[in-house]
């Protein structure tokens, strides 16, 4: 029952019992847990979507990378995904370089900065493949910068 309390809280309109609501299911993340606060991932609400992401990344598992990456990727988030980006600095995202990379090339003002950040900061498992997508995007970017 007290678990219910919590996840109602975090999707809640009252911010100060969402933060304690993060707080108590992050402390507590279990295969549940991690499930509800993956499916919020989906949610058409961005801070509900921003909540949960906050919260996965207080107790960071690797299961959270896929989900939060096609988050950030959907089209229709594409002006509100600044804190799901932002998020991924707590994810081993050895995986992803050119996602970012096209989140730093492609990214609105809050997006581009939290990219530059993760390309900085995080290690990478780049491979010729990885280089030949990553020198596509940029191809792409170069030609397509007055639009």
């Amino acid at each position: 029952m007290e678990l219910n309390k919590y996840k109602s809280a975090l999707i809640g309109d009252n911010e100060d019992k969402a933060i304690e609501a993060s707080n108590f299911l992050a402390n507590r993340l279990d295969d549940e847990i991690l499930t509800f606060l993956i499916d919020l991932l989906d949610s058409n609400d961005e801070l509900i979507r921003d909540m949960a992401a906050i919260t996965l990344a207080k107790n960071p598992d690797i299961r959270v990378v896929d989900p939060l990456f096609n988050a950030i990727l959907k089209s229709e988030n594409e002006n509100a995904r600044g804190v799901l980006v932002n998020c991924l600095a707590y994810f081993e995202i050895d995986d992803h370089f050119v996602d970012v990379f096209k989140l730093y090339l492609f990214g609105n003002f809050k997006v581009s900065p939290f990219a530059f950040d993760l390309l900085n900061s995080k290690s990478f498992d780049i491979r010729p493949r990885t280089l030949k997508k990553a020198s596509k995007a940029l191809h792409h970017f170069s030609h397509n910068i007055g639009d």
